[in-house]
């Protein structure tokens, strides 16, 4: 049983205290993420949108019977990943610090100069960009609203040892001597593709996609600033036949997907913006492609450094508001050089991936 103690909203941030009579150890199901998580992040059920009017912030601090769950929810056109991790670790920063540092100063500053790709190096407006829709028309339910996640979803979250990680990159990279090689994560990302397809049976002859998120910062030319604060990533998509997939296996898999994000560079990112700007178009559940996996958050980003005062975290699991089947969000692993990653499927095609020798015997055999 959850019950809100206190919820106020003030200045476009909101932030709500709960109980949970709930223990860590039970959100760090063996089996599959308990759905009470779910109640630990607010703002579900609102989409970008809703930010013209609402929060752009929102906390909620619940109280567990043995520990303490932050969940955090941010509007997406505000940060990317990057950002947003950067926000919590500064935030984490200043509350460990506290009450010796008074002035609250964190050592990674953001940097919150606007940039735009015509940027001439001074602050200039933005372009305008004409949407397909009255964007104070609140009677237009197609563009204001989020239809409800599937209940048929289930999240499970699987372990990969830095071991498991160097010996699937190893194993794609022995067979090319491309100039570009194969990434872990781009390794990794090959493998669950491959055994999610598997896993939902999908005929040889349909297709099925991977969209994979990249950061902007550094390919642009020249690159943004690491630390600079909003939303600089693009979600490369790559499509391809089933049967193509499967007979190219782990290292043609892993071979598309690089040469996909290696085509990301600035020309590409400056087209892409392009595009956007004069036909605006977003993703939401109502119209992704069939038999999708999409992937979010990155490995790269520090999670288990966020020590608010209370120590290390535990762990790490996310929101359902933007939970769809195929959607994979990637942690960093709590023991170094390793890597969590949390799968949302429908519960079947779920318990079909988790029973594929071939997918788990690349892991350390461990679910958190």
């Amino acid at each position: 049983m959850i019950s809100v103690h206190i919820h106020c909203n003030n200045g476009g941030v909101e932030f709500i205290h709960a109980k949970a009579n709930v223990t860590v150890s039970s959100i760090m199901n063996p089996v599959s993420v308990p759905h009470v998580v779910r109640d630990f992040f607010p703002l579900n059920g609102t989409v970008n949108y809703d930010g013209q009017k609402g929060p752009l912030l929102s906390v909620q601090a619940t109280e567990l019977y043995d520990g303490i769950f932050i969940g955090i929810t941010m509007n997406h056109v505000v940060v990317d990943g990057a950002s947003f991790w950067h926000f919590v670790n500064s935030w984490a920063e200043m509350s460990r610090n506290w009450p010796n540092d008074h002035q609250c100063s964190i050592s990674i500053p953001p940097v919150l100069r606007r940039w735009f790709p015509n940027d001439t190096g001074v602050d200039q407006r933005p372009p305008t960009i004409r949407f397909q829709f009255d964007l104070d028309n609140e009677q237009n339910p197609q563009q204001t609203t989020l239809p409800p996640p599937s209940p048929l979803l289930e999240e499970r979250v699987f372990h990969i040892s830095s071991q498991s990680i160097a010996q699937l990159k190893a194993n794609v990279n022995a067979e090319h001597s491309t100039t570009h090689k194969i990434s872990s994560l781009q390794a990794v990302l090959a493998h669950i593709w491959l055994a999610m397809t598997r896993a939902r049976r999908i005929q040889i002859d349909a297709y099925t996609t991977c969209v994979v998120p990249v950061g902007n910062r550094s390919r642009l030319v020249p690159p943004l600033p690491k630390e600079y604060f909003g939303c600089a990533v693009y979600g490369v998509v790559l499509t391809a036949k089933v049967g193509d997939l499967v007979e190219k296996g782990l290292e043609g898999t892993a071979k598309l997907l690089n040469n996909a994000i290696e085509a990301h560079d600035d020309a590409a990112i400056r087209r892409a913006w392009d595009a956007w700007v004069e036909a605006p178009k977003w993703w939401s559940r109502d119209n992704v492609p069939s038999n999708v996996m999409v992937t979010q958050n990155s490995p790269r980003f520090n999670v288990y450094g966020n020590d608010f005062g209370w120590g290390r975290p535990v762990a790490a699991r996310s929101g359902f508001n933007n939970k769809l089947g195929g959607l994979v969000t990637l942690y960093e692993g709590s023991i170094e050089g390793s890597m969590d990653f949390e799968v949302c499927l429908e519960g079947p095609v779920l318990e079909a991936l988790s029973n594929d020798a071939e997918f788990m015997e690349a892991f350390t055999g461990k679910l958190l």
